[in-house]
């Protein structure tokens, strides 16, 4: 699920507006380097040693783990 995405779920469940989105540049302008590593980056998070012991991974459908 992208981050985008998620925004918009939790906005629809908590009945709030979903985040703003903000240009990429903006954000270099404010936090400079640092802003790649933190905010503009991404990561597929595994559960490997969960995954290899024997623990079944769920795939949630969007709102469903949220409502």
């Amino acid at each position: 699920m992208r981050n985008a995405e998620f925004a918009a779920t939790l906005g629809t469940v908590l009945d709030r507006p979903a985040a703003i989105p903000v240009p990429a540049t903006a954000l270099h302008v404010l936090f400079g380097r640092m802003v790649q590593e933190t905010l503009l980056s991404a990561s597929r998070v595994v559960p490997v040693r969960l995954l290899t012991g024997g623990c079944a991974a769920r795939v949630f459908r969007h709102g469903r783990p949220l409502a």
